[in-house]
């Protein structure tokens, strides 16, 4: 956890179903109207409760410091598609599936309409499945792949489904980071910037594992 002064790291060793309490405080120190709880964690289950935020008595010389450097967009309508970590990684070599988080913040007359997945791949990467529309682009004078996918509204979910994209490089190396946003009838959506990683699969082993479940009968 990180409040430009403070870094906070846990070690999620608790048994299962455990219940651990850690109380935090974070001098923030800056006029705000939002405050951004950012919790990164290594299991699937981390929550956050009783969350306050204090009016300061005080305004010391580095108030409103926070603000003096670069600030993080959040978007708060339209279509917002993002992977669920921070960066773009691919494999060589092996095909790993990729999948996306679809945040659909428009109204409820709107949600549904028409919308698809925009991916744009620097070079050397590309989609091996499933095949879609692209268009050669350059962007800030690097050469692109763009690759658009149509979405599919699950009325079951209320909710965008997200394709499954399989990507392959023949590379060691992006030779830019990737981009990805949603169209919604023909106007491009919040644009999400995406470090490349290109990492290499371990070789396989020639011992054979193997393991045997025995259930009563």
């Amino acid at each position: 956890m990180h409040t430009h002064k403070k870094y906070y790291y846990l070690d999620e060793s608790a048994p299962q179903y455990a219940t651990r309490m850690y109380p935090f405080e974070f001098d923030i120190q800056a006029d705000a109207r939002y405050v951004l709880l950012k919790i990164t964690g290594a299991t699937g289950s981390i929550f956050s409760d009783e969350l306050a935020v204090i009016k300061t008595e005080n305004r010391p010389a580095t108030f409103n410091l926070p603000y003096e450097s670069a600030g993080t967009v959040i978007p708060m309508d339209g279509v917002v598609i993002r992977p669920r970590v921070s960066e773009l990684a691919v494999i060589r070599d092996l095909l790993a599936p990729q999948q996306f988080v679809i945040e659909d913040m428009r109204s409820k007359a709107e949600k549904g309409k028409p919308t698809s997945l925009v991916l744009e791949l620097p070079e050397p990467l590309k989609l091996l499945s499933p095949e879609t529309k692209s268009e050669s682009v350059e962007i800030n004078g690097r050469k692109y792949r763009r690759l658009e996918f149509s979405l599919k509204y699950n009325k079951a979910k209320g909710r965008f489904d997200s394709p499954t994209l399989f990507l392959g490089t023949d590379g060691d190396k992006a030779s830019g980071p990737a981009y990805i946003y949603a169209r919604c009838e023909g106007k491009n959506q919040f644009k999400t910037e995406l470090p490349m990683k290109i990492v290499q699969a371990p070789p396989r082993s020639n011992r054979s594992n193997a393991s045997t479940s025995v259930c009563p009968g």
